[in-house]
């Protein structure tokens, strides 16, 4: 089966940091897959600012990023002609590869939900590394980063029964359909700037980012970074 990827972008202000780091999504669409960007009530950009980096549904009242992806999964489930879901933020930098080693990785591990972003945070968490062989490309984790989530129609139809009452996707994704596969090379990474849980001190290029990038993503990083340096 051809795979059809609908990816999901929470979107909520934060313009300068949005504009460097959704033009890397945009390029590296497949036809095959459809791109959504939810504007969550934005007060730094409207609908048809953010419409130039893909197709929008702009939210009128801000909802937070506990019910937008509650609507991401409904939407998914309304949408049959897709296989798989991609859940990720406007705050991620993507490696151009990141589907083709996406569909990879999770097709070698016998269709796992899937996180392509290793994190210090995430990898430092107690008791949330379940298994970790170095030869593996992937680890098992019972937690992955919310900005990196590839799953199947699968995984998403078993997550229906629980999607009205959820409230903490990211913990309670992983539990219901869980363990997740975290790939050992990030093939995405997340600049924190400006947002709600980036320590003020870190600056531009600190925070919670990429374990094992990509070469790509090493260098678009420095780029980012730089210009936004440049902007503060």
């Amino acid at each position: 089966m051809t795979p059809h990827l609908l990816i999901c972008i929470a979107c909520h202000n934060r313009r300068s940091v949005a504009e460097l780091c959704l033009p890397t999504m945009r390029d590296a669409m497949h036809a095959d897959d459809s791109l959504c960007l939810y504007n969550d009530a934005s007060k730094e950009y409207d609908a048809a600012w953010l419409g130039q980096f893909g197709p929008v549904v702009d939210i009128a009242t801000a909802i937070g990023i506990q019910r937008m992806r509650q609507v991401h999964l409904q939407q998914f489930l309304l949408q049959t002609q897709f296989t798989h879901l991609y859940l990720t933020d406007h705050d991620c930098i993507h490696d151009p590869s990141w589907r083709e080693h996406g569909l990879r990785i999770q097709a070698k591990y016998e269709q796992r939900p899937l996180g392509l972003y290793n994190t210090p945070a995430h990898a430092d968490m107690a008791g949330n590394t379940i298994s970790d062989n170095p030869k593996s490309e992937v680890i098992w984790r019972r937690f992955a980063p919310g900005v990196s989530y590839l799953l199947t129609r699968e995984h998403v139809e078993r997550l229906a029964p629980h999607i009205d009452t959820m409230q903490h996707f990211d913990w309670q994704i992983p539990t219901l359909i869980g363990p997740f596969a975290t790939s050992r090379v990030s093939y995405l990474d997340h600049v924190g700037v400006g947002g709600q849980r980036h320590p003020p001190h870190e600056g531009a290029d600190g925070g919670d980012r990429a374990l094992f990038p990509t070469p790509w993503l090493v260098a678009k990083r420095a780029e980012v970074v730089a210009k936004l340096k440049e902007a503060l």
